[in-house]
């Protein structure tokens, strides 16, 4: 037995009886609880996320999806949701980490824009959140987001 463990138990051991019940009860139903194996987004559901976008890191991206895959279905659905705001855009996703804020990591969806006028964009932007990001769960929200972003890479 580790010493952590021992000690834990000697702790418990002083309580009243009913505390310890109460405390082994819930040690037992947490050990004895089943165990859910992780979700892995299928090489399927991969290729389909190449046809609509490119990817930043795409081992990044892919381990993001399965750390939190109530995403998928959003990102599925997402370059539908974009096209008729930005019809011929293309579109990138990242994980975006911000290091001095702990526990900032998102997905990002990055609307690639070439030519379009930065004011007709950013009217573009605000249409899209207006009819569907803000619609989306704040539990999918906490994690994903979309941007815009001048590039001449693409």
């Amino acid at each position: 037995m580790n010493n952590l463990l021992a000690e834990t138990f000697a702790t418990v051991s002083q309580l009243p009886e009913a505390e310890q019940n109460a405390i082994a009860s819930l040690i037992l139903d947490k050990i004895s609880a089943p165990r859910v194996a992780p979700f892995l987004i299928s090489q399927s559901d991969i290729e389909t996320l190449e046809k609509s976008y490119i990817f930043r890191d795409k081992t990044e991206v892919i381990e993001f999806i399965n750390q939190y895959p109530f995403l998928l279905p959003v990102l599925l659905e997402a370059p539908v949701k974009i096209s008729p705001y930005f019809p011929e855009q293309k579109l990138l996703l990242q994980v975006i980490n911000d290091p001095e804020i702990p526990n900032y990591v998102h997905l990002i969806i990055s609307i690639i824009l070439t030519d379009l006028d930065p004011d007709e964009a950013m009217d573009r932007e605000d249409e899209l959140r207006k009819n569907w990001s803000r619609g989306l769960s704040h539990e999918i929200r906490e994690h994903f987001y979309t941007i815009l972003e001048y590039t001449d890479e693409f």
